[in-house]
């Protein structure tokens, strides 16, 4: 699989190609949303939305494959802070509530007089997610989140929001085992950058 962050493009391509079967995948990704357009008048109107994060689940295991990414921009450069690539691991299923959020690294300071001087600067996305873990990898999951503890990882809470998409470590994590076909775990991940 594949992950890009902190993207600045409006659109992402992906080939795969293998020295013998030739180019065994080609996928390119809009990375313009439509999420704010209801009507014709939104269409034209509306700011332009841009997704700064993009996955590539399905990528073929070709083992001496050459993989390219091009990433695109009209009118100026493109940018991607992190490109990661790497094999994929399902770990369960994530249970409604998952969450995210930052920790705002900005500086906000009050004079006596409570003129505010505000600073911009870094923060770190973060989510909670819980986790429906099957009986039989419940070792599994101890081993991977104990090895991926200080390793930079790509953890993804849900297909369904990219928001849930993190570059980074779990800053803690517990398995319960609340049934006897399956256990909890219920993990506070936090990004790099």
């Amino acid at each position: 699989g594949m992950a890009l962050f902190n993207l600045d493009a409006v659109s992402v391509q992906v080939t795969v190609e293998d020295a013998v079967d030739g180019v065994v995948f080609d996928e390119a990704r809009s990375l313009v949303s439509s999420v704010n357009v209801a009507d014709y008048y939104d269409y034209c109107f509306a700011p332009i939305i841009r997704k700064t994060e993009a996955r590539f689940e399905n990528l073929p295991p070709y083992v001496n494959a050459e993989i390219r990414t091009r990433i695109f921009n009209e009118g100026s450069v493109a940018a991607c802070g992190n490109h990661v690539i790497g094999s994929l691991r399902t770990l369960g299923v994530t249970v409604q509530g998952a969450g995210f959020g930052i920790i705002d690294g900005s500086r906000k300071e009050a004079d006596d007089f409570e003129n505010l001087d505000l600073v911009e600067r870094a923060y770190r996305s973060t989510a909670s997610i819980e986790v429906i873990v099957n009986r039989m990898m419940i070792d599994e999951v101890k081993r991977v989140m104990t090895a991926r503890r200080a390793k930079p990882t790509v953890f993804l809470g849900t297909d369904d929001f990219d928001a849930t998409m993190i570059y980074g470590f779990p800053r803690n994590w517990t398995v319960v085992i609340d049934q006897y076909l399956r256990a909890v775990l219920t993990t506070d991940l936090e990004s790099l950058n």
